[in-house]
């Protein structure tokens, strides 16, 4: 599985472990919901404002979320 996937799966994995939905993630990165969910789900790339957005909602480093996807 390459790298991109890995981060999707485990973004995904820590907005339901901190019990968020996608609909308040994506208010917070002040991005459409449905964007969100195309991204999440590898149908669009992912702009890197976002990726480090969500490091920041989810309080936790884009090297950490690369660690706990590998």
């Amino acid at each position: 599985m390459n790298e991109y996937k890995l981060f999707i799966r485990e973004v995904r994995k820590q907005i339901a472990v901190q019990n968020m939905t996608q609909a308040a993630v994506a208010n917070q990165l002040q991005i459409d919901r449905a964007t969100l969910n195309q991204q999440l789900a590898g149908v669009r790339e992912m702009r890197a404002s976002v990726a480090f957005g969500l490091a920041r909602i989810l309080g936790i480093s884009l090297d950490k979320i690369m660690e706990e996807a590998r």
